[in-house]
Protein backbone atom coordinates (compact mmCIF):
# COMPACT_ATOMS: atom_id res chain seq x y z
CA UNK A 1 0.00 0.00 0.00
CA UNK A 2 2.91 2.69 0.94
CA UNK A 3 4.74 1.66 -2.48
CA UNK A 4 1.28 2.99 -4.17
CA UNK A 5 0.73 5.82 -2.58
CA UNK A 6 4.36 7.00 -3.40
CA UNK A 7 3.87 6.10 -7.18
CA UNK A 8 0.65 8.05 -6.91
CA UNK A 9 2.58 10.86 -5.74
CA UNK A 10 5.44 10.77 -7.86
CA UNK A 11 3.47 10.14 -10.96
CA UNK A 12 1.10 13.37 -10.19
CA UNK A 13 3.98 15.31 -9.98
CA UNK A 14 6.22 14.56 -12.96
CA UNK A 15 3.60 16.90 -15.81
CA UNK A 16 4.12 19.64 -12.83
CA UNK A 17 7.86 19.35 -13.20
CA UNK A 18 7.67 19.01 -16.89
CA UNK A 19 5.54 22.29 -17.85
CA UNK A 20 7.67 24.40 -15.82
CA UNK A 21 10.47 24.21 -18.47
CA UNK A 22 11.90 21.19 -20.67
CA UNK A 23 15.65 23.03 -19.64
CA UNK A 24 15.72 22.37 -16.09
CA UNK A 25 13.55 19.44 -16.00
CA UNK A 26 16.46 17.09 -15.76
CA UNK A 27 18.01 19.45 -12.92
CA UNK A 28 14.86 19.01 -10.74
CA UNK A 29 14.32 15.19 -11.85
CA UNK A 30 17.70 14.29 -10.82
CA UNK A 31 17.55 16.62 -7.60
CA UNK A 32 14.55 14.96 -6.26
CA UNK A 33 16.15 11.25 -7.07
CA UNK A 34 18.90 12.58 -5.18
CA UNK A 35 17.04 13.38 -1.58
CA UNK A 36 14.81 10.43 -1.74
CA UNK A 37 17.92 8.16 -2.24
CA UNK A 38 19.33 9.59 0.35
CA UNK A 39 16.51 10.01 2.74
CA UNK A 40 15.44 6.21 1.83
CA UNK A 41 19.32 5.17 3.04
CA UNK A 42 18.76 7.22 6.39
CA UNK A 43 15.51 5.76 6.77
CA UNK A 44 17.11 2.18 6.32
CA UNK A 45 19.96 2.77 8.55
CA UNK A 46 17.33 3.57 11.41
CA UNK A 47 16.45 -0.29 11.23
CA UNK A 48 12.96 0.44 12.64
CA UNK A 49 14.02 2.91 15.68
CA UNK A 50 11.24 5.25 15.77
CA UNK A 51 12.76 8.81 15.79
CA UNK A 52 11.24 12.25 16.55
CA UNK A 53 10.06 14.10 13.23
CA UNK A 54 12.63 17.11 13.62
CA UNK A 55 15.80 14.33 14.02
CA UNK A 56 15.18 12.53 10.78
CA UNK A 57 14.61 15.78 9.00
CA UNK A 58 18.06 17.50 10.09
CA UNK A 59 19.50 14.32 9.31
CA UNK A 60 18.58 13.97 5.92
CA UNK A 61 19.83 17.61 5.15
CA UNK A 62 22.83 16.84 6.72
CA UNK A 63 22.80 13.45 4.11
CA UNK A 64 22.04 15.38 1.34
CA UNK A 65 23.51 18.52 0.91
CA UNK A 66 26.36 18.33 4.06
CA UNK A 67 28.80 17.61 1.37
CA UNK A 68 28.18 20.59 -0.96
CA UNK A 69 28.03 23.18 1.93
CA UNK A 70 31.79 21.54 2.81
CA UNK A 71 33.30 21.92 -0.79
CA UNK A 72 31.81 25.48 -1.39
CA UNK A 73 33.42 26.56 2.17
CA UNK A 74 36.43 24.95 1.07
CA UNK A 75 36.64 26.44 -2.27
CA UNK A 76 35.34 30.20 -1.37
CA UNK A 77 32.42 29.26 -3.72
CA UNK A 78 28.31 30.43 -3.09
CA UNK A 79 26.29 27.13 -2.60
CA UNK A 80 24.76 26.73 -5.64
CA UNK A 81 21.81 25.02 -4.40
CA UNK A 82 20.68 27.78 -2.67
CA UNK A 83 20.07 29.73 -5.90
CA UNK A 84 17.53 27.02 -7.26
CA UNK A 85 14.17 27.26 -5.47
CA UNK A 86 13.23 23.74 -6.78
CA UNK A 87 15.82 21.82 -4.69
CA UNK A 88 14.46 23.18 -0.82
CA UNK A 89 10.81 21.20 -2.35
CA UNK A 90 12.27 18.83 -4.04
CA UNK A 91 14.16 17.62 -0.31
CA UNK A 92 10.67 18.57 1.34
CA UNK A 93 8.74 16.26 -1.25
CA UNK A 94 11.39 13.55 -0.53
CA UNK A 95 11.12 13.41 3.14
CA UNK A 96 7.87 13.23 3.49
CA UNK A 97 7.24 10.44 0.90
CA UNK A 98 9.89 8.33 2.98
CA UNK A 99 8.71 9.11 6.59
CA UNK A 100 5.28 10.31 6.46
CA UNK A 101 3.46 8.25 3.94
Amino acid sequence: RREGVRMLVLSSLAPFWFFMGNDEFASMFLDFVFCLHTCVLYRRSLEEKRQPWLQTFIGCIIGTFGGTVLTSFALGIPITFLSRMHTPMAFSIAWWLVFCS
